[in-house]
């Protein structure tokens, strides 16, 4: 090709000369190759076919007054238009609502292809279609399209081309245009350059591949040019056509600049023709990691850029019914901050801890509640609803919820609403225009080019698509436009790479070339139809029309033209292996043919392309080749010479260092603080004497893993307290519980000293449940309404059999509820009664500690003495009726009778004393079970707490040695639980130290 065009600018030396090409990147890339080749070209300017068309059409626009209307408006132009006659009964076959946006998409391009062949409804009969219906319809579309455009003087592409035919019928241009054989035309454009050359102008097509090659290549690399030839030249093995394959697409991509930096080829001196955006995302990734210039002739999706996966969260947002979690991803994937009306930016840390202390979860209205922590108020879990949150930090964090709420505010003002399930695409794009400008997504150049883009498309769509949609389809659009948008596109640039897509490659003329993702179901791809007009119906309504199958085949047409033209060296390869799938990829047939012609053998099967290809490259770079990062170097030398390089590794690497000696003394027979002994300072840790409140919780969890106690009671690692969202779930067990005791507590204070009656009072236990049901769904908003009503009825049931076991237990006289002591005299105020203060529980040799809590419930027994229970709403797995302590993880009952002992002398009782305790089941998956203990063996009860809080002076924070309750652990992950059990159960079994006798006195206690 480039022969041919320095020929014509050397015959048409000073006459303007424009070379036409898909856009202006690509002919600028021929005539940049051209000039360095040539030394200087005159007049060669780089132009496209809509390009010449607006040139001839401006005046006539003009003087009709039309406006030119892109793709991207025609294509919601015809939307409306298929909308508006769905509306009025005229389509059955394009029904609107059967049309998913792929159809819709697929209509708009039969409507353009059939208008490039200058065609107009007139032109059309039913007959032309295999279904008689669809072509009435798609005619009927394609008039009232062509009306659209009439009545509101637009003018589209195919319109554009056309006019400017009719107008050089007219007149003549004396131009010189230049076309490449292989440049896809319809025929409208071939009219038009028909008609251009009629006149003083000329028009001249340049070769394509001939069909047979004469002459003899120099190398391998020209070789490529017989790639379809039937009889080709011998191979040189010169070295200048290479090929491989790799271990997943980032591992090709970077072999690619292993071998270009193996080879000290100057990054402009390569091209990358590349087959997806899924490979231009990796090269830019490995740019930015690696720091050298890229350009990109087709650009990079919007997607890509961060004003890009901004608009895609924000439609995440909206599509998770406004979620905080969602919200919160996106300010932190996005990095962006949120700005209120005079006041600091707010960060996504920030953003976080407020909508936490708010509880928000998700839905749109539950953001109020951040105006009431604003005014200083949060939610506390009670029946109070919100308490006050006084002091310095109270005020700054009020402060930021009014800021954090003005700001969110103006999002959902900007919103339309969307309770029924339908919204404006209007309105909705709108919206997210202006949200998307507030929070300025855009740092550079690309980012601001970008953003710009974006808001310019979503103003577009709420100027030309006023119809309303499904929520999900109109998310849909808009988060498609981040795909569809190309942002970034450049020419070649010194001193970078340089990327085409296939289609491309064709017009770039470096001396390097690399073309990658060659598997076969890469190139040439699939031969897919267009659904609305076939391809037996195409040649019915034009000749000119082309086949939507042959896709594959023009591809590869235009790779074995760009093929032809390389020069100089080009790589060949694929991913063998997609590791995110785990499947194995396999070669395109080109790479067969490369194969073949590299070895002179046309007769080689697959087999023989895999034993040329060799094993694949992967993440270490080969021998000899130098690595790209430090990391590739440490893990290369890591294989090669491990055992040289071991110290090094632990003096830069100190983690390791640290988890090998980590790992060394955990095999050794004696303790260390790798395994859980912790060097105490003196009584420190131990609550009987320093003083530390505790609850009965932390001393079962004491109980059940020293581990898990020291990650929550020592170091107080805790898992952070959010609201997720769960399809099939509304409460979590906590909150559940929290509800079903609320709805005990609030009968039992009705009920007084009366006897419960089934047939009467399970109304009244239902509408107290109805009404704690509905502030819990205030403070946790449900999934949907299915699961709400589902777990209503099943807290509805939990009340019905709370009344038919209380009526079971009848001689049980409830005195007190939800008793609180060492909580805080608010506490007892709300349930009058308890203690302001912690209970001391005395122990063994005058020793004692400090205890807090709340007492679900005191009875008066049938004996005379008094009964403690505690409410279980969960199953009774692990309660059965012969245990008593259970090393500790079941002290509850025990501990919880001598404090309502405590409560009750002090409120008066004379001697009072706590016959039993135990623990109460009042639900359906706890079957109404009652599991009473003896309060008679307070010696062991003693005994218990004394050996529970020796390990905790003596600093043994092992892991528990049976696992009873790692799968239901939050830090099962950092105890690594099966290895540390299994140390734990080998040294209680072996290990002679003193401070391990408490632990296996534990061990036997039931």
């Amino acid at each position: 090709m480039l022969n041919e065009l320095q020929a014509l600018c050397r015959e048409y030396l000073f006459e303007d000369k424009y070379l036409v090409g898909p856009s202006f990147l690509a002919g600028y890339e021929v005539c940049q190759a051209l000039a360095r080749r040539a030394g200087s070209v005159v007049n060669l300017r780089p132009t496209t076919v809509q390009g010449i068309a607006q040139g001839i059409a401006a005046l006539e626009m003009a003087r009709k007054q039309m406006t030119f209307l892109n793709a991207n408006l025609a294509q919601q132009v015809v939307e409306g238009l298929i909308q508006e006659l769905d509306g009025e009964g005229r389509l059955h076959y394009f029904r609107r609502r059967h049309l998913r946006p792929g159809l819709v998409n697929a209509i708009c391009s039969a409507i353009f292809e059939v208008r490039s062949c200058g065609l107009t409804a007139a032109d059309l009969s039913r007959d032309m279609f295999a279904a008689a219906d669809k072509g009435d319809e798609f005619i009927a579309l394609l008039k009232a399209y062509e009306d659209y455009l009439a009545y509101h003087s637009l003018i589209d592409g195919p319109g554009l081309v056309k006019l400017a035919v009719n107008i050089i019928k007219k007149g003549s241009s004396s131009r010189i245009y230049i076309i490449p054989g292989f440049l896809e035309l319809s025929p409208l454009e071939k009219q038009l350059f028909q008609g251009l050359g009629g006149g003083p102008g000329r028009v001249f097509f340049l070769s394509p591949l001939p069909a047979k090659l004469t002459g003899s290549p120099s190398c391998d690399c020209e070789l490529l040019a017989w790639i379809n030839q039937e009889d080709c030249p011998p191979p040189f093995n010169d070295g200048t056509v290479e090929m491989f394959h790799a271990y997943g697409l980032t591992n090709e991509v970077r072999e690619v600049l292993r071998r270009i930096h193996r080879d000290g080829i100057p990054l402009d001196q390569v091209t990358v023709a590349v087959p997806s955006d899924e490979y231009r995302g990796a090269f830019l990734n490995l740019s930015r990691e690696l720091g050298f210039g890229i350009t990109i002739m087709e650009g990079i999706p919007a997607a890509l850029t961060r004003p890009g996966r901004a608009l895609q969260g924000l439609v995440n947002w909206v599509r998770e019914d406004f979620s905080a979690a969602s919200l919160l991803s996106w300010l932190k994937d996005c990095r962006l901050l949120l700005r209120g009306p005079a006041s600091e930016p707010l960060t996504p840390s920030e953003v976080e801890e407020l909508l936490l202390r708010a509880r928000v979860g998700w839905g749109r209205s539950r953001y109020r509640r951040l105006e009431v922590l604003a005014r200083g108020a949060a939610w506390d879990g009670d029946d109070a609803g919100y308490s006050t949150n006084h002091g310095p930090d109270g005020e700054t964090r009020a402060v930021k919820a009014g800021a954090l709420h003005a700001v969110l505010s103006e999002f959902f003002a900007a919103l339309p609403e969307m309770d029924s399930g339908m919204v404006s695409l209007k309105e909705l794009a709108e919206g997210l225009a202006l949200i998307l400008q507030w929070v300025e997504p855009a740092r550079d150049e690309l980012e601001q080019e970008a953003l710009g883009l974006l808001l310019r498309r979503l103003r577009e769509t709420s100027r030309m698509n006023p119809i309303r949609l499904p929520l999900e389809e109109a998310l849909y659009r808009i988060e498609a436009l981040t795909y569809d948008l190309r942002v970034g596109g450049s020419g070649s640039l010194p001193g970078h790479l340089h990327l085409v897509g296939y289609r491309n490659l064709v017009w770039s003329d470096r001396p390097c070339t690399f073309v990658v993702g060659l598997d076969a179901g890469s190139f040439p791809g699939r031969a897919l139809q267009n659904p609305i007009v076939l391809d037996s119906e195409r040649f019915l309504i034009s000749p000119g029309l082309p086949p939507a199958a042959r896709g594959p085949q023009v591809l590869e047409r235009l790779m074995e033209a760009a093929l032809s033209t390389r020069r100089g060296r080009i790589f060949f390869s694929y991913s063998s292996f997609d590791p995110v799938e785990a499947r194995e990829l396999f070669p395109s047939s080109i790479m067969l043919k490369i194969c073949r012609l590299l070895k002179g053998d046309h007769s080689l099967d697959y087999s023989h392309l895999q034993a040329a290809l060799g094993s694949p490259v992967g993440f270490l770079p080969a021998a000899g080749t130098k690595a790209l990062t430090e990391d590739e170097w440490w893990l290369g030398a890591g294989l090669t010479h491990g055992h040289r390089i071991r110290g090094l590794v632990k003096d830069v690497f100190r983690s390791i260092r640290q988890g090998e000696t980590a790992e060394l003394h955990r095999s050794q027979e004696r303790l260390t603080r790798y395994d859980g002994m912790i060097e105490v300072s003196g009584d420190e840790l131990d609550p009987r004497f320093n003083g530390r409140v505790l609850s009965c919780s932390a001393i079962e969890q004491l109980a059940t893993c020293p581990f898990a106690y020291f990650m929550k009671y020592v170091l107080w690692i805790t898992v952070p307290d959010r609201l997720e969202y769960d399809g099939e779930r509304w409460l979590p067990a906590q909150e559940r519980g929290s509800l079903l005791h609320d709805v005990y507590r609030r009968f039992l204070k009705y009920l007084g000293d009366r006897k419960v009656d089934f047939q009467q009072h399970h109304h009244v236990i239902r509408e107290m449940a109805r009404e704690l049901i509905e502030a819990y769904a205030e403070k946790i908003p449900p999934p949907n309404d299915l699961v709400f009503q589902a777990e209503a009825d099943e807290i509805y049931r939990a009340g019905e059999l709370f009344l038919k076991g209380h009526e079971a237990f009848k001689e049980y006289r409830p005195l007190m509820f939800e008793v609180p002591f060492g909580i805080g005299p608010g506490a007892v105020e709300r349930a009058g009664c308890g203690l302001a203060d912690p209970v001391r529980v005395e122990l063994e040799n005058g020793a004692s500690f400090l205890l807090q809590g709340i007492i679900d419930r005191i009875d008066r027994g049938p004996d005379g003495g008094f009964v403690v229970w505690d409410y279980k709403t969960g199953s009774a797995y692990g309660y059965q009726e012969h245990g008593y302590l259970k090393r500790g993880r079941q002290v509850q009952h025990a501990l919880y009778a001598m404090a309502a002992e405590e409560i009750l002398r002090q409120m008066g009782e004379q001697e009072p004393r706590v016959t039993a305790a135990g623990y109460y089941f009042p639900t359906e998956r706890g079957e109404g079970l009652r599991i009473l203990r003896p309060q008679d063996n307070r010696s062991l009860v003693r005994k218990t707490l004394g050996y529970l809080f020796d390990l905790l002076r003596e600093g043994v924070f092992l892991a528990a040695e049976d696992g009873e309750s790692c799968s239901f652990c939050d830090y099962r992950e950092v105890c690594d639980h099966e290895r540390a059990g299994a140390r734990t159960r080998e040294v209680l079994k072996t290990g002679p130290e003193d401070y391990l006798v408490p632990w296996r006195r534990l061990m036997m206690i039931e």
